[in-house]
């Protein structure tokens, strides 16, 4: 059984996966946003693909910014109306600055180009680890 996790931005989604029988996290692929709106048929196809029975999104729960907060709310909606599947809301709080640091270390102190699919990849994580405890 697999869970796909969401990064929502304005730019990218990035994209995580799971199988349950393991509850390793892997990153596997960055979605590309225009204007702030999905690629929706990239997105069918990961559904289509993998059929989850989950979807994890990250929401930052200490934002300040209600804009982003509001688009992801509306992300969230749209992704139980159009898959069908049971959606959980996961604090990322950090998640990206997280995998900056964790990466640049990887890569000799430079800037990954794009961090979106392994901040999901921290989202799914933090998920697997509370024992799927989650905020709707």
């Amino acid at each position: 059984m697999y869970v796909v996790a969401f990064d929502y931005g304005k730019s990218y989604i990035g994209v995580a996966l799971t199988d349950l029988s393991i509850n390793i996290p892997f990153p596997i692929e960055n979605i590309y946003c225009k204007k702030s709106i999905p690629n929706w048929l990239a997105l069918d196809k990961i559904s289509e693909d993998w059929k989850p029975a989950y979807y994890v999104i990250g929401f930052p729960y200490s934002c300040r910014h209600k804009k982003i907060a509001k688009k992801i709310l509306f992300f969230k909606k749209n992704v139980e109306k159009r898959y069908s599947k049971q959606t959980y809301l996961v604090n990322e709080d950090f998640s990206t600055y997280e995998s900056f640091y964790k990466l640049r270390n990887l890569k000799n102190n430079r800037r990954p180009k794009r961090l979106d699919n392994n901040s999901a990849a921290l989202i799914l994580d933090s998920w697997l680890l509370h024992g799927h405890i989650h905020l709707k």
